[in-house]
């Protein structure tokens, strides 16, 4: 086997391993005024069941979704973090969160678990 063909194949192993897996998706989409994306560890404000106090001001909409092994709450709420960070606001509002799962069995009777975790929110920008 030449060295291609190994790295081709470890390539596809690793692809079918993070398919497996599960993953984890975000986005944003920019509501209020421009400001430049906050440092990659810089601290972001989560407000789960509560709503900040003092003024602020909608900079954006974010959404994650966690599927399999990435299927947490904890774990989609790092992505809307990060998409935060990436319009430049302080902190999120989580307006709404839900999981669910699907289940399907195959033709010689196995059955398929498949996680997914979903949440939406608020990118602000503190006054």
């Amino acid at each position: 086997m030449n060295t291609h063909t190994r790295r081709l194949a470890l390539g596809l192993f690793l692809g079918a391993l993070l398919f497996l897996a599960g993953c984890l998706e975000g986005s944003a989409v920019r509501t209020g005024r421009y400001l430049p994306p906050k440092p990659p560890h810089a601290p972001v404000d989560v407000y789960l069941d509560s709503n900040p106090r003092g003024p602020w001001e909608e900079i954006g909409r974010v959404e994650a979704e966690g599927t399999d092994s990435f299927a947490s709450l904890h774990d989609v709420i790092l992505v809307l973090e990060d998409q935060t960070r990436e319009l430049g606001a302080d902190a999120v509002i989580i307006t709404d969160h839900w999981g669910e799962e699907e289940v399907t069995t195959d033709a010689y009777g196995y059955t398929t678990v498949r996680e997914r975790v979903r949440a939406r929110g608020i990118a602000i920008h503190y006054l």
